[in-house]
């Protein structure tokens, strides 16, 4: 688990990952507020500089945001308590600099340099990305949390679990973290909906969530077939949450062939094989550059878009 995206969602900035994207020196240029953004590299230190008309400086990088998976989302500490959610993000997998989500030229970004992020909207960005965050007079207290996402996040608080352990009680210890073996998968889809939106977070019918459904994995499942009348279908049916998901389509084909054997229903236009690349299409979305979510929502998909619909409003965020 370590070694996964999910322990790697929030990490101080490291030089020897980071430093080469920001050597690039790739300029990125917003037409409207006709200022260009571009990443450098000074004594070691990653930063982002911006030129403008009436305005130009330069920002120190301090936390990186997201393992890479769409894409790495930079912050720089304006001081305690408020981070700037900078401007441009570095997208892996095209090697190219980009707007961050929900910062194209357009959207409302209160400053330049990007979205000051402070208070409770802070600790909201940065609650999916930690283990255990706490605050003091309401700030988040970054450098004494457990960042990126670990075990106590999905299990829960294990120091009694541990004090049992050590005293040699493994009733207690067994007692003490709750049991997931034995969780339904609506308590599944709780736990992963937190980050990964289900219903909750993301509710039916608004449109944020209309737009953005291909990336809210959690609200998507639950409208389908498959979990709603399977009584068993959750997220760690095909996942396994302490590694990377596995998106090779034998290891997904397998998965549906569980339930999708004679007598029971079977596809009648391919019983066997590429399963997900109908049901489950891959789509983008709406502001986030270069990303390309599976659609949850397991169903016939007749006529099937590719892509988000093109009057689908921008995200605010993104997942990373």
């Amino acid at each position: 688990h370590r070694d996964s995206h999910h322990a790697r969602t929030l990490l101080p900035l490291d030089p020897k990952i980071h430093n080469p994207y920001f050597a690039k020196r790739q300029k990125v240029t917003d037409p409207v507020r006709q200022i260009v953004y571009e990443p450098t590299v000074a004594g070691g230190k990653a930063a982002m500089k911006l030129t403008g008309i009436d305005e130009s400086g330069s920002l120190p990088v301090d936390w990186v945001i997201g393992a890479g998976a769409n894409a790495h989302t930079y912050f720089s500490i304006v001081e305690p308590g408020v981070w700037m959610d900078l401007r441009i993000s570095y997208y892996p997998d095209k090697g190219v600099w980009d707007f961050t989500p929900g910062q194209r030229p357009g959207n409302h970004v209160p400053v330049s340099p990007g979205k000051p992020q402070v208070g409770k909207r802070l600790t909201a960005c940065l609650l999916c990305h930690v283990t255990a965050l706490t605050e003091e007079n309401g700030v988040p207290q970054v450098e004494k949390a457990f960042v990126g996402v670990g075990c106590e996040r999905c299990h829960g608080p294990g120091k009694a679990h541990v004090d049992a352990v050590e005293r040699g009680d493994m009733a207690a210890a067994r007692a003490a973290l709750e049991n997931l073996r034995k969780a339904t998968p609506q308590r599944i889809t709780q736990i992963c909906g937190y980050c990964h939106q289900d219903s909750r977070v993301a509710p039916p019918g608004v449109a944020h969530t209309e737009n953005d459904l291909p990336r809210f994995q959690g609200a998507a499942l639950e409208r389908s077939a498959c979990y709603v009348k399977s009584g068993k279908l959750s997220c760690v049916t095909c996942h396994d949450p302490h590694t990377d998901a596995d998106h090779s389509p034998k290891n997904d084909e397998a998965v549906c062939r569980t339930c999708h054997t004679a007598p029971r229903t079977v596809c009648p236009v391919n019983p066997r094989e590429k399963c997900v690349a109908c049901h489950m299409p891959t789509q983008e979305i709406p502001g986030i550059p270069f990303a390309r979510f599976s659609n949850h929502w397991i169903k016939v998909w007749k006529n099937v878009q590719r892509s988000a619909p093109t009057a689908a409003l921008p995200s605010e965020d993104g997942e990373r």
